[in-house]
């Protein structure tokens, strides 16, 4: 599987910014990626909200610290 060059900051960071609003025309300018990667990037992750991208990057830490 091909790892992504963004990381979860990032995701949570642009996820926020789409929902308050912000073009997804500037957004693309502003990561520097096509609008289309953005939109599918959005639909995939819509199951996801920023809080749950949190608390899964929590549980991840969590897993890691136990063993």
């Amino acid at each position: 599987m091909k790892n992504s060059k963004f990381i979860e900051n990032q995701i949570i960071k642009t996820l926020k910014k789409k929902e308050q609003g912000r073009s997804v025309g500037d957004l693309s300018i502003e990561l520097g990626i096509d609008k289309s990667t953005l939109y599918t990037g959005a639909r995939s992750m819509a199951a996801w909200n920023s809080n749950s991208l949190k608390g899964l990057r929590n549980m991840k830490r969590k897993i890691i610290d136990s063993n």
